[in-house]
């Protein structure tokens, strides 16, 4: 007899085999086991049925890759509107996520924003850009390139996480101010690294949500980069508050 936790409906089984998952490894820790280890997606508590649908969701959204499956490296199509979720492992992979997305908005006459961990220097974002496209200051003279630390971006001057109406004022500005350059659009990065695990976490999430329906009607495209040390119960929030999301695994 199945006991209750390990109980999956067999649509759901159906799906799981779908997505790649032989029927062999449709038990609670076999489920489990599929999830990245930086997920602690076991803290959730949740039964078979609620995890494979959680696993689901996430190979669908390309978070998550299967043995059998390639994972994405880098952002898709990027276009205004598109408001993604990347994880990272550290700042040398945070590096080389947000290094080619910038260099693709420079290279396609878009203006970028590019709002840093304090902890990474202009000086290594302009090395990691480097590789990618030349002539890095004089885009930064043109008013094409702006990189920021996090908390000139979003916090007020008491530390604390700045209201979204705040936030989305000065990105429209710097929208406004793009287009007006003769830019195609606005190309953001955003790290919130930060934000794990604090106070401000669930607040913050809220401001996502915020965003994610704002920026559809606003000539700006933005990604916004996390640690994949994230709780599961964030990381899920993380994701629904988002219209794509993407993982990187680490190197072996």
């Amino acid at each position: 007899m199945v006991r209750e936790k390990d109980y999956i409906p067999e649509t759901t089984k159906v799906r799981l085999i779908e997505i790649g998952v032989p029927a062999g490894k449709h038990g609670l820790e076999a489920i489990a086991g599929l999830f990245p280890a930086e997920f602690n997606i076991r803290a959730l508590g949740l039964n078979a049925a609620d995890l494979a649908r959680v696993l689901i969701h996430f190979v669908e959204q390309k978070i998550v890759s299967l043995p059998n499956r390639k994972g994405p490296v880098c952002a898709r199509k990027v276009g205004p509107g598109w408001h993604a979720c990347h994880f990272y492992q550290d700042y040398d992979q945070l590096l080389d996520i947000i290094a080619p997305y910038v260099a693709a908005g420079l290279k396609n006459g878009e203006a970028c924003l590019w709002v840093m961990p304090a902890a990474v220097t202009n000086e290594a974002a302009g090395r990691a850009l480097g590789k990618h496209v030349d002539r890095i200051e004089a885009c930064i003279e043109a008013g094409q390139l702006e990189m920021l630390a996090h908390p000139d971006w979003y916090l007020d001057a008491a530390g604390r996480l700045k209201s979204f109406e705040e936030i989305g004022a000065a990105l429209l500005a710097k929208q406004d101010l793009a287009l007006a350059r003769g830019f195609k659009f606005l190309r953001a990065a955003g790290d919130t690294g930060w934000v794990s695990c604090t106070e401000q976490s669930k607040e913050f999430i809220d401001y996502e949500n915020k965003v994610n329906a704002a920026l559809q009607s606003t000539q700006v495209a933005a990604v916004c980069t996390y640690r994949a040390d994230v709780t599961a119960d964030e990381l899920i929030a993380i994701v629904n508050s988002h219209q794509d999301a993407m993982y990187t695994p680490a190197e072996a």
